[in-house]
């Protein structure tokens, strides 16, 4: 099953590994700069013993040191382990696959399936060279997950491939590569059953695409206004993409925004948040505003950014620094906020008093946590450099531990 392997670094990836052909559009952008901060953390292992689990259905959407995790209204969602490029996708029956890239030590990645009505994992499989460190996945509308891009740790190169796995058959096949190499990039899934990804590569990108599942082709898309990876990207209620912040090719954090509309296929610039950030979260509200928190740059601050009337605001400020953290939205319309550079602090945000309080701290301090909310309203948290696993009841604001990942 997934084991622990030795701790090592985000690959060190420059211009002459990755060709970034995109264009730097500086509109009403606050760039910051901000320092970079590498991850060191352990790998995920396999879960040993019964979660309490049914099928899940994720509010939760996190930037992170490479692609963004992003839901959609059937509540698909991944989200990142630190230490391997680590992938976790909610399945259509409440099935979890992990998927893990292979590693610069020469090892291969893997994929694992864990079924919650029996409360055990499958058998591990092997994942294609496509699954590079920071490969971004989604699940189509079929079922199968698509995964993009990444860094080939073990060629010490850009992936400009993808690959699709099928969790039925338990199969993987490969699938037409996009037209431009990505790493750090985002992708989410239209309302059409389309797949948009942008940005990434080694110094940020203006680059778009689209994948039609029916076609098993990739298409050009109109360019986004300002270079950036390590964005933050969420579907709205009316069908537009908003991404937010990323690191520009200056390496300095940008405020800016822009939404993609689907039915004219171009990205329009939106008003920029307050301040400049990457590696941050945000998560669709009840009311289809959105959450925008942390990230390298702005690490205490928060905003909430309103689409129908363009304009974002201020939230009171965190109790601690927080990039690369995990946020999900409560059954009751608040929304709790774990990890980020290995803090033990929780915190939960309400959306109609505009409102920070402090929660109960989690056991383990994690950095890019697992996290998903439970059909019962508790909140699963896994990863993050810790091989616990850990499950919060809101109402009682109280942790329980679950059964701990293993070797």
């Amino acid at each position: 099953m997934l084991r622990r392997r030795d701790r090592e670094h985000t690959p060190s990836v420059g211009p002459a590994h990755c060709q970034n052909i995109g264009r730097l559009c500086a509109w009403n952008s606050q760039p910051t700069a901000v320092k970079k901060v590498v991850p060191r953390a352990k790998a995920g292992k396999r879960l040993a013993s019964p979660v309490p689990m049914r099928k899940t259905v994720v509010l939760v959407t996190m930037i992170v040191t490479g692609g963004v995790a992003t839901p959609d209204t059937s509540g698909h969602f991944f989200v990142p382990d630190p230490s391997r490029g680590c992938r976790a996708v909610v399945l259509q029956d409440g099935r979890v696959v992990l998927l893990c890239a292979n590693t610069r030590s020469g090892r291969k990645g893997a994929a694992e399936i864990y079924d919650p009505r029996t409360a055990s994992w499958s058998a591990v499989l092997d994942c294609p060279r496509e699954a590079g460190y920071d490969h971004v996945s989604v699940q189509l509308n079929s079922g199968e997950l698509l995964l993009i891009g990444g860094y080939l740790a073990m060629a010490g190169d850009c992936n400009a491939g993808a690959a699709l796995f099928d969790p039925r058959r338990r199969q993987w096949q490969s699938a037409p590569a996009p037209g431009q190499v990505r790493w750090l990039h985002s992708a989410i899934v239209l309302r059409d059953g389309r797949v948009l990804a942008w940005g990434g590569t080694a110094r940020a990108a203006t680059t778009c695409e689209i994948y039609d599942p029916r076609l098993r082709a990739w298409q050009p898309a109109a360019p986004l206004g300002v270079a950036r990876r390590q964005a933050a990207g969420t579907r709205l209620n009316d069908g537009r993409v908003l991404t937010t912040g990323g690191e520009m090719k200056s390496e300095s954090a940008t405020a800016t925004a822009e939404a993609f509309e689907p039915g004219t296929g171009l990205w329009r610039p939106l008003a920029s948040m307050l301040r400049a950030r990457y590696a941050h979260a945000q998560v669709l509200l009840n009311d289809g505003r959105v959450l925008v928190v942390g990230g390298e740059g702005a690490e205490r601050s928060a905003e909430i950014y309103d689409p129908r009337r363009d304009c974002w605001e201020k939230t009171p400020t965190l109790a601690v620094a927080r990039s690369r953290l995990g946020l999900v939205r409560l059954h009751d319309g608040r929304v709790i906020a774990v990890g980020g550079d290995g803090t033990r602090v929780v915190e939960i945000f309400d959306p109609r008093r505009i409102h920070w309080s402090r929660a109960t701290d989690i056991p383990s301090g994690r950095y890019q946590p697992i996290m998903a909310a439970l059909d019962d309203g508790r909140v699963l948290v896994a990863g993050g450099g810790t091989s616990t696993v850990e499950i919060y009841d809101p109402i009682a604001d109280r942790w329980s531990t679950g059964p701990e990942l293993e070797d």
